[in-house]
């Protein structure tokens, strides 16, 4: 009897352990990071798996309001990538654009207004809100508008001040407190963005890798470097120059061949300042901006990069066809770094055999306290015309939709569809959490089209004319007309009612 209880016992445990171990290995393979599992998900399975913090962040807007139907008319640019940030006709199944048609809904009913889409092409985009403005009409409520074109609009006097705007609380966290911080000037603030701008994220600046490479050379662990604070430029480039090979023996090197970094030739070197921790303007003692990139620090940056560029005689860059050769020789194993914006992992690399890294850009050196990044300045910066006559509905309804948006949209997105569904190890999730913590705005980059392109110096002396030129050079012949620039928006802030 004695023997019979203890096989009893035994088979008893070895079916517990057994289950155990099924349901361990059932966790498992759902946190592979290949992205091959999600497919076999519901989407309400996704959502129960994601990120739920910000769900319950409270906003402060009155439980009371209601604006009996009233319709908040939206101007945005007609192109997809831009109105699905904004515009969701229906659900169609697919998680963050459910997401955005929900929280419209949500949205609507608790205000009682109505949501309506204006669509305007890019190129009639700014003329559009100058000429309702100039004819006193009533046409549009909020504007989501490019983000390096739409700035110099404040400066006609035709938009009102989102620090004047009734129920808008821009201390909550689903406004860019940079963004508030750099455009906010003498108490005047004209754009402003943030969860309600899908496209900020996606168009974040990072560093992809291949991973199949990585394996091949035996390079180090690029997630531990970041995380020891020793992901820098030099230690980037020395790895960069380290793959070079002439795959089929025509001595020529292109893009038949194999490179440790390949880029179209403009290469996002405007997002190295930020990277590089490096301001192009600053606020003065009287809070006013000033130009503070005349630095040898900038000297240093532009020498590092073009040399990296120009000199290592093993770095590739396409000039003809940066859509397809360039993502192209990545997906296909033939590149081991590409710096592009987040956008990319869920499109273009989406079909993506191989498994594929995301990196914050590398700091300037292990001294700098932080990596940071910026969005490239496709993204939307959202303003009111002045003509605007609903303005209680105008702000209620873009807090609404922004707190909206951080409780629902963006987790969708960046803790869904690009953690889980778009990157390929949960080290990319970390890389993404400190890439969003580390994302920056200034008035320098965000109002350059107003002040000669100042934002723009990367690209004249790394791709231009004065590539050749040294910094120092280059600030001596363009100080004054940046100076100028600048203090020509400066007298244009003062002279503006702040309404």
């Amino acid at each position: 009897m004695k023997k019979i209880i203890f096989l009893v016992l035994i088979s008893l445990f070895a079916a517990i352990l057994f289950m155990s171990c099924n349901a361990d290995d059932g966790r498992r393979e759902n946190n592979t990071g290949t992205g091959e599992e999600i497919d076999s998900q519901t989407d309400a399975e996704i959502i129960n798996d994601s990120d739920g913090g910000r769900e319950t962040m409270p906003d402060s807007l009155p439980d009371n309001l209601d604006f009996n139907g009233q319709a908040l008319r939206i101007l945005m640019r007609d192109e997809a990538r831009y109105r699905d940030e904004i515009f969701a006709e229906s659900e169609i199944g697919e998680i963050v654009n459910d997401a955005v048609f929900h929280r419209n809904l949500s949205v609507e009913e608790r205000l009682n207004m109505t949501l309506e889409y204006v669509f305007s092409p890019q190129g009639n985009f700014n003329r559009a809100v100058q000429n309702s403005a100039g004819a006193g009409s009533d046409d549009y409520d909020l504007v989501a508008g490019f983000a390096y074109y739409i700035p110099p609009l404040a400066l006609e006097g035709i938009l009102l001040n989102w620090n004047n705007m009734p129920h808008v609380d821009l201390s909550q966290p689903w406004w860019a407190a940079d963004c508030i911080k750099e455009l906010n000037i003498g108490g005047k603030l004209y754009f402003i963005t943030g969860d309600l701008s899908l496209d900020w994220v996606q168009s974040m600046y990072v560093y992809y890798f291949n991973k199949q490479m990585a394996q091949e050379y035996s390079l180090p662990d690029f997630y531990r470097l970041v995380l020891d604070g020793k992901w820098t430029f030099s230690k980037f480039a020395e790895i960069a120059v380290s793959i070079c090979e002439d795959l089929n023996g025509d001595g020529i090197y292109d893009e038949n061949d194999k490179f440790g970094y390949v880029a179209w030739e403009f290469a996002n070197v405007d997002g190295y300042f930020a990277a590089f921790d490096q301001p192009i303007t600053a606020f003065d003692g009287e809070g006013l901006p000033e130009y503070v990139v005349n630095t040898q620090r900038t000297a240093n940056i532009i020498d590092m990069v073009r040399d990296l560029m120009y000199n290592s005689g093993q770095i590739y860059y396409n000039k003809s066809d940066k859509d397809t050769v360039v993502p192209g020789m990545f997906m296909e194993g033939r590149n081991m770094f590409y710096y592009s914006v987040l956008y990319d992992s869920g499109t273009i690399f989406k079909p993506m055999e191989s498994d594929f890294g995301i990196l914050p850009p590398p700091k300037y050196d292990e001294n700098q306290p932080q990596y940071n990044t910026v969005a490239h300045d496709v993204y939307s910066l959202f303003c009111v015309p002045i003509t605007c006559s609903r303005r209680e509905l105008t702000g209620a309804a873009s807090e609404a939709m922004a707190a909206e948006s951080y409780r629902k949209v963006t987790p969708m997105y960046f803790e869904t569809a690009l953690k889980v569904k778009y990157t390929r190890d949960e080290e990319s999730s970390q890389m993404l959490d400190i890439i969003l913590q580390g994302a920056t705005f200034n008035f320098g980059v965000v109002y350059s089209s107003a002040i000669a392109n100042v934002g723009y110096i990367m690209r004249d002396l790394l791709l231009f004319g004065d590539r050749n030129k040294s910094f120092a050079a280059y600030w001596e012949r363009n100080e004054n007309k940046f100076q100028n620039a600048l203090e020509k928006v400066i007298d244009k802030f003062s002279e503006l009612s702040g309404e």
